[in-house]
């Protein structure tokens, strides 16, 4: 039997910021193919966008559609829903923030 399950990351983040865009970088053949970028304050769970990368080695930027300011005391959390490997594996190389302090 395969288990496929999400794959979820947490970032957190030292200072207020806005963000707005995201890089990533997968390992070729294990990328997280649909994955929700949520906004986690207290209990309150917001979906800031769902992106769909490519199943490639390269460097990957998405920009969000809004700028979504950040405190300290909240997280961000990438929720890979599908992987491009067939048992659900994926391989982050590299994640970078853009956006600026507030």
């Amino acid at each position: 039997m395969i288990f496929r399950d999400y794959h979820n990351q947490f970032y957190y983040f030292s200072k207020s910021v806005t963000l707005e865009t995201v890089q990533l970088m997968f390992q070729g053949g294990f990328v997280g193919i649909e994955c929700d970028i949520i906004l986690m304050e207290g209990q309150d769970q917001t979906i800031v966008q769902t992106i769909f990368p490519e199943d490639i080695n390269d460097l990957q930027t998405f920009t969000l559609k809004e700028p979504v300011s950040i405190s300290p005391t909240s997280k961000l959390e990438f929720k890979f829903k599908h992987s491009s490997d067939f048992y659900g594996r994926v391989t982050v190389y590299m994640i970078n923030f853009g956006g600026r302090p507030e």
